[in-house]
């Protein structure tokens, strides 16, 4: 919270938003445009770029080590310039700190903490072992907003969204695996912009990181803007 300038504005898309930065090698800055999203791919090692020293995108589809998630965005948020040419800036923050859940942590230990990060306004990345397949129902919980649960795709690859919110329709964790349901903002095609899964089996790892500015960017830096949803226990 309150880290302005931590993101450089603009968002990824297919045609550049604004001009290229000249070819530097050992940088993410390889003659691509101004996109906090590729920053973050190169601090994140994303399909070995930063290892390999580029180019970037390596082609294909992008892939990203679990253990570099959380390192990769502290990494980003450390870094700062002031592009003169274009004006575009990015404040640098070196006291950026993260913290983790992983595999093997006890379910309602996993719960409690994501869910205190989220009421505390601050989203978190959820990383899954796989994906989602057909919707199984609705949550009208948010207002003017339907959430749509969703059942996993066991054939799918690993996914990795922004946890913005979550359901809980029992007071107490009750690991039934319907229930409780993470809240997350996804751009994959076959899905709505808000899906919620359910916390069970599938759950592989959170990232926590603190310190960061208002929800929306470091959603913005990920996959796209949004707001954060939340439903507290009644």
């Amino acid at each position: 919270m309150g880290c302005t300038g931590l993101s450089d504005g603009t968002l990824h898309t297919a045609v550049p938003p604004s001009p290229a930065y000249p070819g530097t090698a050992g940088t993410w800055q390889q003659g691509l445009w101004h996109d906090g999203t590729v920053e973050l791919g190169w601090h994140m090692d994303t399909s070995n770029w930063k290892s390999n020293n580029g180019p970037f995108p390596p082609g294909g589809l992008g892939m990203t080590l679990l253990p570099m998630i959380g390192m990769g965005i502290q990494l980003y948020s450390s870094s700062g310039y002031n592009d003169i040419g274009t004006g575009i800036t990015k404040t640098s923050y070196p006291n950026i700190s993260q913290g983790i859940d992983l595999l093997g942590t006890a379910a309602g230990t996993v719960w409690a903490n994501y869910t205190a990060e989220i009421d505390a306004g601050r989203p978190a990345l959820v990383s899954f072992d796989c994906w989602v397949a057909a919707v199984v129902g609705n949550d009208n919980t948010f207002p003017g907003i339907t959430i749509p649960r969703y059942s996993w795709n066991f054939s799918s690859i690993g996914h990795t969204v922004t946890g913005v919110g979550y359901l809980d329709y029992t007071p107490g964790f009750q690991n039934s695996g319907v229930d409780e349901w993470f809240v997350v903002h996804d751009t994959w095609g076959n899905t709505a912009r808000y899906v919620a899964v359910p916390i069970d089996d599938m759950w592989k790892q959170t990232d926590f990181v603190y310190d960061v500015p208002e929800p929306g960017l470091i959603t913005l830096l990920m996959i796209g803007s949004v707001a954060l949803l939340r439903r507290r226990r009644e």
